[in-house]
């Protein structure tokens, strides 16, 4: 079974840095601020997204999308730095981790893919 791993998990550990050098912010590229924007225009008008939140941390990036302002974000997408260059995508939903890849587009995709009913 896996293991539940909370996004404070997560934003500890990026500002911690990795060594003994201090993380440094961790930006969105235009590409990807793009994608995000137009996922969360989608949502937005089916109804079920209705404001959004930047981050930029030591070591994450994170693009958090509410139902309404006053709650919790429904999901949560990082950026975090895993290496000078490289970087991982992780999707948060309501604070514990779905998904983690190596590119962006990947759980864009996921998001966008219709729940089906198991029956």
């Amino acid at each position: 079974m896996a293991d539940v791993v909370s996004l404070d998990h997560y934003l500890k550990q990026a500002q911690r840095g990795s060594g003994r050098r201090q993380a440094r912010p961790v930006y969105f590229d235009r590409s990807e601020l793009q994608a995000l924007m137009a996922l969360y225009s989608e949502q937005v008008m089916a109804g079920t997204w209705r404001d959004y939140a930047i981050d930029h941390l030591a070591g994450m990036a994170a693009f958090s999308v509410y139902r309404r302002s006053q709650e919790r974000p429904l999901y949560t997408l990082a950026k975090r730095q895993i290496g000078p260059s490289d970087h991982e995508y992780l999707l948060f939903e309501e604070g514990r981790r779905r998904r983690k890849a190596g590119d962006l587009s990947r759980l864009i995709t996921w998001l966008r893919t219709p729940l089906k009913v198991v029956g």
